[in-house]
């Protein structure tokens, strides 16, 4: 399984950050990638800490808009997509790794661990963590920090995962918004 780990640079905007990612995806399909990994907060323009909270409620609104997006760019690359969204309900706010495969979102991970700027605009971390078939292979995610948590890691091998999925902020990305 040949995975790409998508390290994009991030524009001013979320439209070219959207073009900016397709356009990698796309080069990653051409290489032969069955996976494609985007970076965390691959959608939000490059801001200092202090205006990176407010650009969290339009990332929370426009979540249906990168859903989409993910699931139209698994069509027309022919690979799984990976990417975080922030997503909002009744009862909590989450950074969630969305995996879309043959146009739809085949599964999600929430977030175990947010950070400190993430908590602050009211992240709360996900309860459970879970592996997923996933073209041939089982397949776990974690998000960025999850990582420095090795048990997480183990209860993935545990559950049967041969690869795990994590995407952190993008090398290219000047500002840590969390």
């Amino acid at each position: 399984m040949k995975v790409a780990a998508v390290q994009m640079p991030h524009g001013p905007s979320l439209e070219e950050n959207l073009a900016t990612a397709r356009t990698m995806l796309v080069d990653a399909a051409a290489r032969g990638a069955e996976i494609a990994l985007l970076p965390e907060y691959w959608f939000q323009p490059p801001l200092p800490p202090a205006e990176a909270a407010a650009a969290v409620s339009e990332s929370i609104a426009r979540e249906d808009e990168l859903l989409a997006f993910l699931a139209d760019a698994s069509t027309a690359t022919g690979m799984a997509v990976v990417g975080n969204t922030l997503n909002r309900t009744a009862a909590h706010l989450r950074n969630v790794l969305r995996v879309a495969d043959a146009g739809r979102i085949a599964w999600s991970q929430p977030k175990l661990h947010p950070m400190p700027g993430e908590r602050g605009w009211g992240v709360q971390g996900g309860p459970r963590i879970v592996a997923h078939p996933q073209r041939g292979a089982v397949v776990g995610g974690l998000v960025c920090a999850d990582i420095l948590y090795p048990e997480a890691a183990r209860i993935l091998a545990l559950r049967g995962a041969e690869v795990v999925l994590n995407p952190v902020l993008s090398a290219w990305r000047a500002d840590d918004p969390t």
